[in-house]
Formats: structure tokens, C-alpha cells, sequence
């Protein structure tokens, strides 16, 4: 799969976790080592998603040696968040950049915290973590990368095509 199907099948893997959570009666302390690690995946969810849809979007718009360039580039991106995303949707078109920061502040703030508590957690310090709250980063990182998806050419948020 590539491209927004590849995003689809990482979504729905991840949805299915915070859904395996829902009516649990655990404790407060195993509920908080859930939403941490819930965390980190919600990141990866976004540093992969991001690479994927570019990736597609540099298969589709350029030859095969600008994409396995740009390909290349990307697997050198990590600890995806706001700052980061900049640098690469601005590198594809600021005008895109402009419209994201615009149009979705509440998103990129949710990446730039899922960011800074994977890297909390990562280093082993309390992030205060819960699980309403990565849930609602997790909504407003799908919406974002959602909203790249259309920026990159697919109207509809849907599969990029040829």
C-alpha cells in the first residue's frame, strides 16, 4: 500500500488500540503507562504518515530519481513536530505552510505536544500523560495529516491517485 491507504491502514491499527482501552476498569497507574505508550505510537502515526504522503507525492509528481531522493531524505526524519513539518511542507510550497498554520493552529499544536511528551517519555521523565488527552491529540494529528493530504492534491482526504 502507499500513500493514503498506507495512512488508512496505520489509522485504523491505531484506532483499534485506544478502542481496546474503552470500558476497561483499570488502574489509574496502568491507564497512565497506556496513554504514554498510546503516545508514542500517535507520534510515529505522525512522523510515518507525513513521510508516506510526501513520498507518494514525489512518485506521482517527478521522476523516479527525484523520488528516490526525496525518499531518501525523508528516512532521515525523526521526532516529527511542528517545527520539523515546517521545514518540509515549506520545502514543497510555503503557500501550503501558510495555509496549515492558518487553518489549523489547534493541530500543529497537538503534534508540537505529542512531540514534547514522546521525548519526555523517551528520556524517562513524567509526561502527565492521560488518556483523554492523547485522544485528542490523536483526533487532531489524523485532522492534519488529513488536511496535507488535500494540500498534496487529493481533494477529498482520500487515496492519492495517479
Amino acid at each position: 500500500m502507499r500513500g493514503l491507504a498506507e495512512v488508512d491502514r496505520r489509522h485504523k491499527r491505531l484506532a483499534a488500540a485506544f478502542r481496546s482501552l474503552d470500558g476497561l476498569d483499570l488502574p489509574s497507574e496502568v491507564l497512565a503507562h497506556y496513554a504514554k505508550y498510546l503516545c508514542v505510537l500517535v507520534a510515529g502515526f505522525a512522523e510515518q504518515s507525513v513521510k508516506e504522503l510526501i513520498s507518494e507525492y514525489a512518485r506521482l509528481q517527478s521522476s523516479e530519481r527525484v523520488h528516490r531522493y526525496v525518499s531518501a531524505q525523508l528516512k532521515q526524519i525523526w521526532g516529527l513536530d511542528a517545527t520539523k513539518l515546517q521545514r518540509i511542507v515549506e520545502a514543497l510550497d510555503a503557500a501550503w505552510w501558510a495555509e496549515l498554520s492558518t487553518e489549523r493552529p489547534e493541530e500543529l499544536a497537538s503534534l508540537a505536544s505529542v512531540a514534547s511528551v514522546r521525548n519526555l517519555i523517551a528520556h524517562g521523565q513524567d509526561s502527565g500523560i492521560t488518556l483523554g488527552t492523547i485522544s485528542s491529540y490523536f483526533t487532531d494529528v489524523n485532522a492534519l495529516v488529513r488536511h496535507l493530504s488535500r494540500l498534496l492534491g487529493d481533494p477529498q482526504g482520500g487515496i492519492l491517485k495517479p
